[in-house]
């Protein structure tokens, strides 16, 4: 089975484009921390996953989504390879590149739209970005008061 759900913030704006068929793609990257450890920098690591979309879901990306906009979102993996002839193996002949992507199938848009309104975060709404899911995308860090007390390595997820 090929399933993917993903939850983090937007890494980029969406790029929203048309088929030559008239169907709209959008495009994005989505930035998604594997950890709850700090590496040296004191920032948390981080995936950065390549998202298409497709139809009435690329609609709604393209109308909704912005740079650090917090997501979860359900697709698949794809895996599609190239040659690239600006590098060779041993014998001369081009190297294979391969790429993944994931194609989602349902984004589910997370804090409020009108905190996004300009692009930033209202810090005057009930929910503020930075004290629910995923840490803000420039930080990636959970807020400090978060787990006062409690050793990372509890922390069981």
């Amino acid at each position: 089975m090929n399933l993917v759900i993903l939850s983090g913030r937007l890494a980029t704006d969406v790029q929203c484009r048309l088929t030559q068929k008239g169907k709209t793609v959008s495009n994005f990257l989505l930035a998604v921390p594997y950890s709850f450890t700090k590496d040296a920098d004191g920032k948390y690591p981080t995936n950065f996953f390549s998202v298409t979309a497709f139809d009435q879901v690329a609609d709604r990306c393209r109308d909704n989504l912005i740079k650090g906009r917090q997501v979860t979102l359900r697709g698949h993996l794809t895996v599609d390879s190239y040659k690239n002839k600006n590098f060779t193996n041993v014998n001369g002949d081009p190297v294979t590149i391969r790429t993944s992507n994931v194609v989602a199938d349902l984004v589910e848009f997370l804090g409020y739209r009108k905190q996004y309104s300009d692009g930033k975060p209202k810090e005057d709404n009930e929910m503020v970005s930075s004290e629910v899911g995923t840490p803000p995308l420039e930080e990636m860090e959970l807020p400090e008061d978060v787990y006062d007390g409690i050793p990372d390595e509890e922390i069981p997820f």
